[in-house]
C-alpha cells in the first residue's frame, strides 16, 4: 500500500521528533536568577540556604557552604556524579554545572538528560520550599 505525499512527511516528522526524543545528550541546563517570590515574610540568606539544603538532603544532593550565599553541590547516583555551584541571595538562586562523571559531558555543552532532570526537580522543589514561607 503506498502512502500519499502528505503521509509520507508526517510519517517522516514523526519519525524525526522520535529519534529526538531518544537522544541522551542535551545542552547542559543551568539555572540563571530565578526569583525568589516571598512574600509577607522578611527572607534572610540563611532561611534561603536552609531551603536548598533541606531540598538537596531530601534528593540526595551534599552541599558544602562555601560563602554566604554559595553553596556547593554533588549527587551520586548509580555510577553517575555531578557536582553544582549554587549562588543565591534574598531575591534569586542560581544553580551552575561544575563537574561531572559518567553523565557523557561534552566540552559543547552537553550532558546526559539525567543531569538536566536532577537540576529541574531540584528547581522546583526549592520553589516548593521556598512557596511554605508564604504561608
Amino acid at each position: 500500500m503506498a502512502l500519499s505525499g502528505f503521509r509520507k512527511f508526517v510519517f517522516c516528522i514523526g519519525l524525526v521528533l522520535l529519534a529526538a526524543g531518544c537522544m541522551r545528550e542535551q545542552p547542559v541546563y543551568n539555572v540563571v536568577d530565578h526569583p525568589i517570590t516571598v512574600t509577607g515574610k522578611k527572607v534572610t540568606l540563611a532561611t534561603v540556604q536552609k531551603a536548598i539544603m533541606k531540598v538537596g538532603l531530601e534528593r540526595e544532593w551534599i552541599f558544602t557552604p562555601v560563602s554566604p550565599g554559595h553553596l556547593k553541590g554533588a549527587l551520586n547516583q548509580r555510577g553517575s556524579s555531578a557536582n553544582i555551584d549554587v549562588k543565591f541571595s534574598t531575591k534569586a538562586y542560581s544553580i551552575s554545572y561544575v563537574s561531572s562523571a559518567n553523565l557523557l559531558a561534552t566540552g559543547e555543552g552537553t550532558i546526559h538528560r539525567n543531569y538536566n532532570k536532577w537540576i529541574k526537580i531540584l528547581e522546583r522543589d526549592i520553589d516548593l520550599e521556598l512557596a511554605k514561607l508564604n504561608m
